[in-house]
Parts: C-alpha cells; sequence; structure tokens
C-alpha cells in the first residue's frame, strides 16, 4: 500500500492506495482536510464519510483547524516549561454513511 499527501486549491488531501482487495482491483481512501478555525473537539474537528464510488473509491472531509494555514501571533512566555505531549495524542475516529456503514480512520 502507499500513501500521498498533496496540498492543492487550499486542500491538504491524504489518499491512501493499495488498500483491500475489490471487485476492480483494490480500495482507495481519500481524506480531504478542510481548513474550519472553528472546529469541534478542541479545533480537532472530525471526519465524515461522504461518498462510495464504483471503483471502491471511499471518499472522506475532516474540516480541521489543524489543516489551516498559520497565523501570525505575538506570544510570550514566562521561562516556563511547558508539556505539548497532548499534542501528539492519536485516537481511532469512527464514521457512519448515511446507509449504516461503519468506517475507521
Amino acid at each position: 500500500s502507499s500513501m500521498e499527501l498533496v496540498y492543492i486549491e487550499n486542500t491538504l488531501s491524504l489518499t491512501y492506495k493499495g488498500g483491500d482487495s475489490c471487485s476492480v482491483g483494490s480500495r482507495i481512501t481519500e481524506i480531504d482536510f478542510i481548513c474550519d478555525r472553528f472546529a469541534i473537539d478542541n479545533y480537532f474537528g472530525e471526519p465524515s464519510f461522504v461518498s462510495e464510488s464504483s471503483h471502491c473509491h471511499y471518499l472522506f472531509e475532516w474540516p480541521t483547524a489543524l489543516a489551516c494555514p498559520p497565523t501570525t501571533l505575538t506570544c510570550t512566555a514566562g521561562g516556563g516549561k511547558y508539556d505539548l505531549q497532548p499534542l501528539l495524542a492519536t485516537r481511532n475516529w469512527h464514521i457512519s454513511s448515511s446507509d449504516g456503514r461503519e468506517y475507521v480512520i
């Protein structure tokens, strides 16, 4: 399997190719990360299922503040130490399509 990350027209798109076999080859999953500075869940947002093509191509959209271009901020710290470890936390995202199918990203 392979993974490709591209940035085109303000959209960060992650594509996984070479997934499980299907009727026309192997499955492809595409996740489009869309800038949303007010996304839910502490700006991480959450993915949603968009569509599945007859060619085993699955499309998800994920509005998140993490896909937004950086903003310029003036920030000062009082010489303390800050634990940024929570930014590394990962979790599995469970998405349901309108027809009741479940996906895990």
